[in-house]
């Protein structure tokens, strides 16, 4: 429960994950009571988990955590070493989605090495944010990528994706696990 007399500011957060976006005076205030949950959520900033990375020898991250990546997801400087997931420095949201995107990618490039050849495949950042948030397992809200920019996504596009089963139905398929 928050307390009455605790106000609560409705902000931002910035590009290295802290709360607070600009000065307090540019900062919604409203104090309103009692607010009263069966959960709460701390759901504000990213924190990079790269403190294994801090004795530098293989690479340093950069000032929130993350490591430069070539095109093809390469460690900058490594041909043989990827990156994947919240560790890279590209410019999106750190999402499950995108790491799974990157993950198709470095797969296809390490199995190209395996055979002996170049790697080949890329990942380019998408131009605008796309998320797919289900609100229960018949409703949700969500925002693609398009060539005109962003779209919303239909209801029963986010229930399909994601809302009826959270992508648990693609990992137990993907691990041969029967449901």
């Amino acid at each position: 429960m928050l307390p009455a007399d605790e106000a609560v500011a409705l902000g931002a957060v910035d590009e290295a994950g802290d709360a607070g976006l600009g000065e307090p005076e540019d900062l919604a205030e409203f104090t309103a009571g009692d607010i009263t949950a069966d959960i709460w959520f701390r759901a504000h900033g990213v924190r990079v988990n790269s403190g294994y990375l801090a004795d530098g020898r293989l690479t340093t991250p950069g000032p929130r955590g993350t490591v430069a990546v070539t095109g093809t997801l390469n460690v900058v400087g490594y041909d043989h070493v990827h990156a994947l997931g919240d560790l890279t420095d590209l410019p999106e949201a750190k999402m499950a989605g995108y790491a799974m995107r990157h993950a198709e990618v470095v797969a296809a490039n390490i199995t190209a090495r395996l055979r002996g050849e170049e790697p080949t495949r890329t990942y380019e950042a998408a131009p605008h944010p796309m998320i797919l948030l289900p609100l229960g397992p018949r409703g949700g809200v969500g925002q693609f990528p398009s060539p005109e920019g962003p779209v919303v996504v239909p209801v029963g596009t986010v229930v399909e994706y994601k809302g009826a089963d959270l992508f648990t139905s693609r990992f137990a398929a993907r691990f041969g696990i029967e449901r």
